[in-house]
């Protein structure tokens, strides 16, 4: 897919706003100063921005991969070589610093077996993983399970798609408490769902509002966002307004971008596109940052939060230039070289001329 300018605009808003989020809530438990006067505290609600672009992404890259069973394969290496390689290098550190002792008994206690074996493996866990970010994540591959099987069979996907939100509607609405059992189903999911309908409404709807109509659904969308992160504090289904704000916004960003109505500046687009590194390595600069400060009793203020917050969107750059996309260019080029090779078996296989040929050298 040609890379969509305003989807990285939005990764970045997400990614800024978790990491403002944890500034402050890092700040306030280690030296009791909050700063930026509290403004961040809904600042989490930048996942829910996240889980709704990366619905929409997956449906709007692989909806010609539905009910096309072949595809699977291609699917799962491009899904897996995504996550999974940060995944394993931030686990891997934070396995090696906690067996330190650094963290301390709180710390130590992530080390059990089957938190470790989860935290790798981005399963459900009672307790947070290793790295603490990534239990969203656990989230992500569910739904990419769930995709997968309309990959195989698209009306089994969608029934098994249907019935995942719709458990998830009855468990959020009933107030029950399923504890563990019901890891999956908690309302967050749901927010999935509402990138996969702008997906689909973007291929398919003929988007005759004029600009100015666009403008207005992206104010629109901007104002139920920033409602659900006003209302956080007051009501249990924030989240809602907050993931409907997130899809208005989607879909009226992409629709200026394609009129040519809008020009992201090329800062928040690399940074857009460091979003994942940044969401993975910022709690843990900023918190090393805090501890820092601590252990020399440097009083803390808002400008030198704001310098630990910078320094945890740095190192998530810094860790996707050295790191992830190596390893992506690395990927790319292997699923490139395996077509290569599968398109030119089939070729062999299927023509008789090239077949016959092949098999005359094999018997010389």
């Amino acid at each position: 897919m040609e890379k969509i300018r305003s989807l990285e605009l939005l990764r970045c808003i997400a990614a800024l706003l978790v990491v403002m989020f944890h500034t402050q809530t890092i700040f306030a438990a280690s030296v009791g100063h909050v700063p930026f006067y509290g403004i961040f505290a809904a600042g989490n609600r930048g996942v829910d921005l996240f889980f709704v672009l990366s619905g929409f992404i997956i449906a709007y890259i692989h909806h010609g991969d539905l009910g096309y069973p072949k595809a699977l394969p291609r699917y799962l290496f491009k899904r897996i070589g995504r996550i999974y390689p940060a995944v394993l290098m931030m686990t891997a550190l934070a396995l090696v610093m906690y067996g330190l002792g650094f963290g301390g008994a709180h710390k130590a206690a992530k080390l059990s077996p089957d938190a470790i074996v989860a935290s790798f493996l981005l399963l459900a866990q009672h307790g947070p993983p290793l790295v603490n970010v990534t239990w969203t994540l656990t989230y992500e591959m569910f739904f990419y399970a769930v995709f997968a099987l309309a990959i195989i069979n698209r009306r089994l996907g969608l029934i098994a798609l249907l019935m995942w939100q719709l458990a998830t509607i009855v468990v959020t609405l009933g107030g029950f408490d399923l504890g563990f059992k019901g890891y999956y189903l908690r309302s967050i999911g749901l927010e999935f769902s509402v990138g996969l309908a702008c997906a689909w409404w973007l291929r398919r709807a003929p988007g005759r509002l004029s600009a100015l109509g666009w403008w207005v659904v992206t104010a629109s969308g901007l104002a139920s966002f920033a409602a659900g992160m006003a209302l956080d504090d007051s009501i249990s289904w924030s989240g809602i307004p907050c993931a409907l704000g997130a899809g208005a916004l989607i879909v009226s960003l992409v629709r200026l971008e394609q009129r040519g109505q809008i020009a992201v500046p090329a800062v928040l687009v690399m940074v857009g596109g460091a979003s994942y590194s940044i969401y993975l390595v910022q709690y843990s600069m900023i918190t090393l940052m805090a501890a820092i400060l601590v252990r020399f009793h440097v009083h803390s203020t808002d400008l030198l939060c704001l310098a630990c917050a910078a320094t945890g969107v740095i190192g998530g750059i810094f860790f996707d230039r050295m790191f992830d996309r190596p390893v992506q260019r690395v990927l790319r080029r292997l699923r490139r070289e395996t077509s290569v090779q599968r398109h030119h078996h089939m070729t062999v296989v299927a023509d008789p001329i090239v077949r016959s040929a092949s098999m005359g050298v094999l018997r010389g």
